[in-house]
C-alpha cells in the first residue's frame, strides 16, 4: 500500500463508528475505490469519508458496508412500466463447486424460483449467476456486469459489484458481506440491482 492511502486508511478509521477500511486495485489513472466498514456511525458519513478520500486522490469512490442492526428491508420492482412489488428479491443459495469453478445461485420473487450459473471463479462467477437468475425470473436489466472486487487486509472482505447500464453509461454500485465470498459476491450484485431500479425512478416500498 502506498504511503498517501496508508494514511488516508488512519484518516478513515478515526471516524466515529468506522471498524476497518479496504481499498480495491488501484485503477488506471489513480482512481481507487474504497470500503468503509461501519457500525453505528453517523448519517453522514459516506459524505465525510468520500471528502476526506478525495483530498488524498481525487479520483476516489467511497462504499459503506454497515454493521449495524438491520432495518427493515425494501422491496425491488422489476423495471417494467407499472409494474411494483411489495416483495423484494431473496438470495436462496450462493455457493461455487470446487471441483468444477462453476458457481451456481438460486433466487425466489414472488412465489417463483430461478438458477443462475456462472464459471468465471469465486466473485464474478456469483456475479454473473445472480444476473442470470434475475433473467430467469422474467426481470429484465439493461445494465451489464462492469466489476467485481473485494477489500483487501480484511478477513472475509466484503464485495463490491459494479452494474453499468447500457443507456447513458450510468454506474450502480452494490457492497455486501456475508458468510462466504460466493454469498457475498452475489448480495453485492443485488444491491447494485436495487440502485439500478431507484436510477429508473421505480417506486420502492
Amino acid at each position: 500500500m502506498s504511503h498517501d492511502l496508508a494514511e488516508l486508511e488512519l484518516e478513515l478509521r478515526l471516524l466515529p463508528g468506522v471498524l476497518n477500511v479496504g481499498f480495491g486495485p488501484e485503477e488506471q489513472g489513480g482512481h481507487v475505490a474504497l470500503s468503509v466498514v461501519a457500525r453505528d456511525a453517523e448519517p453522514d458519513l459516506e459524505l465525510v469519508a468520500t471528502r476526506i478520500a478525495r483530498a488524498f486522490r481525487q479520483s476516489a469512490t467511497v462504499e459503506i458496508l454497515d454493521l449495524s442492526p438491520p432495518r427493515p428491508s425494501v422491496g425491488v420492482v422489476t423495471p417494467m412500466p407499472a409494474t411494483v412489488s411489495d416483495e423484494r428479491v431473496a438470495l436462496v443459495e450462493s455457493r461455487v463447486n470446487e471441483a468444477t469453478g462453476e458457481a451456481s445461485v438460486v433466487l425466489s420473487w414472488m412465489g417463483n424460483s430461478a438458477n443462475g450459473h456462472g464459471a468465471s471463479g469465486t466473485l464474478v462467477g456469483p456475479a454473473v449467476a445472480t444476473l442470470q437468475a434475475l433473467a430467469g425470473l422474467g426481470i429484465a436489466i439493461d445494465a451489464r456486469l462492469a466489476s467485481v472486487s473485494s477489500g483487501q487486509g480484511i478477513d472475509n472482505p466484503p464485495v463490491r459489484v459494479v452494474l453499468r447500464s447500457e443507456l447513458g453509461e450510468a454506474e450502480f454500485v452494490g457492497v455486501a458481506r456475508a458468510n462466504s465470498e460466493a454469498e457475498s459476491a452475489a448480495r453485492a450484485t443485488l444491491a447494485a440491482f436495487n440502485r439500478y431500479v431507484g436510477g429508473l425512478g421505480a417506486r420502492l416500498n
